[in-house]
């Protein structure tokens, strides 16, 4: 038995109906946060913080035992700011709501998760 462990991914506190950067009659676009109008944004190093006790405790269980792998999919749900994470991609959101992806934010995952399992012999 092996056991694949998904990373602790960005979470987007603003998106999702119930966010309060969600369009409603009463909320138009431009009386949203300015975090909302530039692309919902979340600041990566306190991602990063949020996450780093159970990567780290994560990493730890890997070079521990061998039929245990993680899987990172930080990098490619935070984007490539510098500084801030955000969920929309080509104008389009890879995030239903703060923590379940899109059809579209899931296939961003397909190619890095396939590399992965190839590169750790998990895929013929």
């Amino acid at each position: 038995l092996r056991v694949i462990y998904f990373a602790p991914a960005p979470k987007y506190y603003s998106v999702g109906a119930e966010s309060l950067c969600s369009r409603q009659w009463y909320r138009p676009e431009w009386a949203m946060a300015a975090n909302c109008r530039s692309g919902f944004l979340e600041d990566r190093g306190e991602e990063l913080a949020r996450r780093r006790d159970i990567t780290e405790y994560l990493l730890g269980l890997t070079r521990k035992r061998t039929d245990f792998f993680v899987f990172d999919p930080f990098a490619v749900l935070c984007g490539t700011s510098e500084g801030d994470c955000t969920p929309v991609r080509d104008g389009h959101l890879i995030y239903r709501d703060d923590s379940h992806l899109t059809g579209n934010g899931s296939e961003l995952l397909a190619a890095p998760f396939e590399t992965f399992l190839r590169s750790h012999q998990l895929l013929n």
